[in-house]
């Protein structure tokens, strides 16, 4: 039994054998400290971490694609982020109808990153970016700034990704000659009652989190997600044990960053540095290893303004107990996605109200 779960253990944390090009990592590791630095000197740390963000953008790179590819890809991606940048920020104002805008958004994303085909981590950072922006307060005046800055770096992202693209796909004989050939493929399987599925327990773990008065109740909802995304039974049990030990260590290696950092705002930047590049290298080969270090980067980036309003214990404490939550109702969201005779009479139910056929 004990041999079992040492397998198990070490199961979770195994890393796969992805070869990893630190490219990426360098690129998007440069842009987050411009950004950060011109942020710190023109003293808007703020402006900087709202278009720092961005950079999440290059986690859905295809290394091995045409350059026609990849453009599509960034483009599509880019407009994905600031569309639920947007959406996040124009429904804060009231928290049930956030809640309900975001799991229709969530739904419809679901569906399109299933039926695209889109590379892990699918639509974690789209749902996490909505939700980060319907959380954190916003004053209705700098709305339109705040989503110009994340636009703008956005496009500076996918910009400089472009460039890189051109440079390295010139060098490579077999992808030279048809450089902007375009081939994806598409899930023509996808599930219509997943989606609906997903988009309720999204709902549902959003609104618990306002509901219990949470402080910034974004984290609820990426620890569902990070639960629902599970492709079996078995998958949704690894991913929640994944987040829950991956958080655990990831808010201890943030709680020793913010004592060494000591209310110091460059050393904190430093670090958000030199996490997303660890992030980035390491999250394609081990989901759990790479929790660790979104952990405490979503942390920074997300609650930089707040971090020092509060002892550093009780906002460790506090991002524990919503990492709990959320992956206690993301879990209760994968047995029901994942439960064959349910979604069958749920399936047929559907018919009868004439809403057609469902995959």
């Amino acid at each position: 039994m004990l041999n079992f779960f040492k397998g198990k253990f070490k199961s979770i944390f195994v890393l796969n054998k992805n070869k990893i090009n630190f490219h990426i990592p360098l690129i998007l590791t440069f842009l987050m400290g411009t950004f950060f630095t011109i942020g710190f000197y023109l003293n808007n740390i703020k402006a900087g971490l709202t278009a720092s963000l961005a950079g999440l953008i290059l986690v859905y790179f295809p290394i091995y694609a045409t350059t026609g590819e990849r453009i599509i890809t960034l483009l599509a991606c880019s407009f994905a982020f600031i569309f639920s940048y947007a959406l996040g920020l124009m429904f804060s104002f009231n928290y049930i109808i956030s809640s309900i805008v975001f799991g229709m958004y969530c739904g419809i994303i679901h569906w399109l990153t299933s039926y695209l085909m889109v590379r892990p981590p699918k639509s974690f950072f789209f749902v996490m970016i909505a939700a980060t922006a319907s959380c954190i307060p916003h004053r209705p005046d700098k709305i339109a700034e705040s989503l110009g800055l994340f636009a703008l770096g956005s496009i500076i992202v996918t910009f400089v990704a472009f460039v890189y693209s051109i440079i390295v796909n010139k060098n490579k004989p077999s992808i030279s000659g048809r450089i902007f050939h375009v081939n994806f493929k598409y899930n023509q399987d996808t599930d219509l009652l997943e989606a609906i599925i997903f988009g309720i327990f999204m709902f549902i773990s959003l609104l618990v989190g306002h509901l219990l008065k949470v402080v910034n109740p974004y984290w609820i909802s990426v620890s569902c997600v990070a639960a629902l995304q599970g492709a079996s039974k078995d998958h949704v049990i690894q991913r929640v044990t994944q987040r829950i030990a991956g958080t655990f260590m990831g808010l201890g290696l943030c709680w020793i960053t913010l004592i060494f950092a000591n209310e110091d705002i460059k050393l904190i930047l430093i670090s958000i540095v030199i996490l997303q590049f660890i992030l980035e290298a390491t999250v394609q080969r081990n989901y759990a290893i790479g929790i660790i270090f979104a952990t405490p980067l979503t942390i920074l980036l997300a609650d930089a303004s707040t971090l020092f309003t509060m002892s550093t214990t009780t906002f460790m404490k506090l991002r524990l107990f919503n990492t709990l939550i959320g992956c206690l109702i993301g879990a209760l969201g994968g047995v029901v996605i994942h439960h064959e005779k349910l979604k069958y009479e749920l399936k047929k139910k559907l018919k009868l109200l004439g809403i057609g056929s469902l995959n």
